[in-house]
């Protein structure tokens, strides 16, 4: 039987409950936790007495920074040795595992519980730093209207956004291609001006499925409590300034072939490479949204949208669609149709 790899850096970690020194279970997804990064000193069975004394001495300063700490130790509940630092047990030293641990160390993750760190023992500094790089990537502000999106940042790592775009450049190119009302893709320059290659390879698009179901699909199920399971054939597309890089406001679903489709995704590749190509949903006012490279916008396909125009440089991301079984049968009707006929579009995957 094939063990779960361990938990990378951006992926939504698993819901927790631990014993506490009283033997009752404590869920670290209880309202009163969740929203707060959490710093998770795993001691192993046998820790340091020095190491509460340092982990109390950061509680302050984690706090300031919205976040909370705690001890725990591989060892059958009992009373807490340390007043100052709460502690959990985990008796089977179930937890270190998943974070690839096998031995004791720190990990931190964020407010929306996504992995940020695997840090070693007692390494309380480090995992203070860490708490900080979360807490300044936001500002407080106050929002008067939105579109109702998620942006969510850290999907896909650096080296893959270097290798998809390597991909495109040695992929097969379709300029412009836009769906029509007969399933086809053409393409309608005044529309869309952006060069894409499908992603065909079997091992990369494994990867990039693994990335969307960890880090993308639980989200969706989360805001908006739909489970999408499928997803529609991956593109990456390239929005050049030399010739125009643009996509009209149009919504994704407006035809009877892409009516399945739930939510549209787009994943940024690079950024600070081009002027522009920021995202736009104009029924929601002027804000424009731009996540960095490797962060992706996630939104209903009925939100009307626009791509601005890239002004400087290469726009890159990964573009797809996600249904969910509903629109699966949709999708297989519209598929056998399209055999009947002697065509064959693009076929989507499943998460």
């Amino acid at each position: 039987m094939n063990q779960p790899r361990p938990l990378s850096i951006g992926d939504l970690v698993p819901p927790i409950g631990l014993p506490s020194s009283t033997g009752k279970i404590f869920d670290l997804t209880h309202q009163a936790v969740a929203g707060n990064a959490l710093v998770l000193w795993l001691a192993g069975p046998h820790p340091d007495p020095a190491g509460f004394a340092e982990l109390a001495a950061i509680l302050p300063q984690l706090h300031a920074l919205e976040a909370m700490a705690y001890a725990v130790i591989a060892a059958p509940p009992g009373p807490s040795p340390s007043d100052a630092v709460a502690v959990l047990f985990d008796p089977q030293n179930l937890i270190a595992p998943p974070f690839g641990l096998t031995g004791p160390g720190i990990v931190v993750y964020d407010a929306d519980r996504r992995l940020a760190a695997v840090l070693p023992d007692r390494a309380f500094a480090a995992a203070v730093q860490v708490c900080e790089r979360l807490f300044v990537a936001t500002r407080p502000q106050t929002v008067q209207r939105q579109a109702p999106v998620l942006v969510l940042p850290g999907v896909i790592e650096p080296p893959l956004c270097a290798a998809l775009i390597a991909y495109w450049e040695r992929g097969d190119k379709k300029s412009d291609a836009v769906a029509t009302g007969d399933g086809r893709d053409d393409a309608a320059p005044g529309v869309k001006k952006r060069l894409d290659v499908i992603v065909s390879d079997p091992a990369l698009t494994a990867t990039l499925q693994d990335r969307i179901n960890r880090r993308i699909a639980p989200e969706v199920a989360k805001a908006y409590q739909r489970r999408v399971g499928y997803l529609e054939a991956l593109r990456i597309g390239c929005y050049d300034a030399s010739s125009g890089g643009y996509f009209r406001r149009h919504r994704d679903n407006a035809t009877r072939f892409s009516a399945h489709r739930l939510f549209a995704v787009t994943i940024n590749l690079n950024t600070g490479q081009y002027r522009g190509g920021a995202l736009r949903f104009p029924e929601y006012g002027r804000m424009v949204y731009a996540p960095d490279a490797g962060g992706a916008v996630v939104f209903s396909c009925a939100l009307l949208h626009e791509a601005q125009p890239v002004t400087e440089g290469r726009r890159f991301g990964v573009f797809t669609f996600m249904h969910d079984e509903q629109g699966e049968q949709q999708v297989q009707k519209l598929i056998a149709e399209q055999e009947a006929a002697g065509k064959r579009g693009d076929q989507p995957v499943s998460v």
